[in-house]
């Protein structure tokens, strides 16, 4: 999924030929935002879709539909099994939450079509609580609104730089 693609190429008109066409492109792969500058969005919709590799395309689209939180799922059939080949076993492994131990600051989005609730609150009570310094919900917030939320600095990200400085004891 290069970043390159037609779709980029398409963005500029899409954003002048039809005035909310910036709009529908974003929402349409993140959901509705209720923070987006709407004057920066020709500048987002140009970079936008940033690129990816296939794989964690594929990844991505097996944890929405195992339900699971698991490795990349290689695949085992009748004559061969490529899990085996990775992983020694044929299913792929479970990640194991509870052996993390970096400390954690979990941000949500209550508006988050791709950060779904149910998978926040498996993390939640998956990390060891020593691990898990803090969990905080931003109900307005939508997928892209970490990255492109006006609001972004000052509910998300002066919060999580204080409790760097904190961890730092700067």
């Amino acid at each position: 999924l290069p970043s390159q693609s037609i779709l980029t190429k398409l963005d500029p008109d899409i954003c002048s030929l039809v005035p909310h066409g910036c709009d529908d492109l974003l929402f349409l792969v993140a959901g509705y935002s209720n923070n987006l500058n709407v004057t920066r969005l020709p500048v987002y919709v140009s970079e936008t879709p940033a690129g990816t590799s296939v794989k964690n395309m594929g990844h991505w689209s097996q944890g929405v539909t195992s339900a699971k939180f698991q490795m990349y799922d290689y695949g085992c059939g009748i004559f061969s099994c490529e899990n085996e080949k990775h992983y020694g076993q044929k299913t792929p492994p479970q990640y194991p939450l509870a052996n993390i131990t970096v400390p954690t600051s979990l941000y949500s989005g209550g508006d988050d079509d791709l950060g779904d609730p149910t998978d926040v609150q498996h993390l939640i009570r998956e990390l060891p609580a020593s691990t898990l310094v803090s969990a905080a919900q931003q109900p307005n917030f939508a997928h892209l609104d970490f990255t492109w939320g006006e609001d972004a600095n000052r509910y998300v990200y002066a919060d999580l730089m204080q409790r760097i400085r904190t961890a730092l004891g700067t």
